[in-house]
């Protein structure tokens, strides 16, 4: 593996609503988004979609590194003002999720990973029809109201 001080960290639980998917690509709002994209200010965050799997897990290239055990990916959309001049104020910033061979509960992020497809002159017109805003567990009980 390549160093791990270069990644982002994910947890399981914040990787599990994408997994139990396999592969088919989701929205994603609210607290459903992994806490290390949070950053991103909300007002040039357009739109997360994120798709993964527990057992298909795939293959990519970072550069000249192989990442194996990818189990998940995300398509970060954010609006970006110095773009809007050259026609393309949507930047589309990819990330790859991969299981840590040491430890099964904790994953690890790569990316930004700037593709053809970065700058956009807008939203891609297919989105998933499934929008998830909270992760399991989140919904409040009536004795909690």
């Amino acid at each position: 593996m390549t160093k791990r001080h270069r990644y982002k960290v994910m947890s399981a639980d914040e990787l599990h609503i994408v997994q139990e998917r396999n592969w088919m690509p989701v929205t994603l709002a609210g607290a459903a988004i992994p806490a290390w994209m949070r950053g991103i200010p909300e007002e040039r965050l357009l739109q997360v979609m994120g798709s993964g799997t527990y057992w298909d897990m795939q293959m990519a290239k970072l550069g000249n590194t192989v990442i194996e055990n990818v189990v998940a990916g995300y398509d970060v959309f954010r609006y970006d003002s110095h773009d809007e001049s050259l026609g393309y104020p949507v930047n589309k910033d990819h990330y790859i999720v991969f299981k840590d061979s040491d430890n099964d509960e904790m994953y690890f992020v790569a990316g930004p990973v700037k593709d053809d497809d970065h700058w956009l002159s807008e939203l891609p017109k297919t989105r998933p029809t499934i929008e998830i805003t909270e992760l399991p567990g989140d919904e409040e009980t009536d004795e909690d109201a």
